[in-house]
């Protein structure tokens, strides 16, 4: 029996004194799987970490991540210092932005919508 047998973890793949090491696939309990490089049990050169929201394609040395790229499921592509979504001035997803799904009603015009002390003014009358 071996580390990945206790963390619930299941491997498919090249090993080396019964860790991953070469290429292979790894499964974890929450959901994720990460494919590509391993070495000594760690991730290593070139690799893909799929989650529920999207993926992140990297590049690992020894475990330690060089670079990535994140990618989430509607296809928007994450890049740091140019992220225009949600921010302060601009509460919209990308997804109502690019026009895929419609713009909730409330923010496209929000002085359409009665307050509440106006709603019970009228349901009195």
């Amino acid at each position: 029996m071996d580390y990945l047998d206790f963390s619930k973890v299941i491997y498919t793949g090249d090993k080396q004194n019964n860790e991953p090491h070469g290429t292979g696939i790894m499964r974890f309990e929450s959901g994720c799987t990460y494919r590509g490089g391993f070495k000594c049990g760690q991730f290593d050169g070139d690799g893909e970490l799929e989650f529920p929201e999207g993926k992140l394609i990297g590049k690992w040395d020894n475990g330690r991540q060089l670079e990535y790229r994140i990618i989430f499921r509607d296809e928007l592509e994450f890049q740091e210092g140019k992220w225009d979504y949600i921010t302060p001035s601009d509460r919209r997803y990308y997804n109502e932005i690019t026009n895929r799904v419609p713009v909730a009603a409330s923010r496209e015009k929000p002085n359409d919508f009665k307050n509440e002390s106006e709603m019970r003014v009228k349901e009195t009358k």
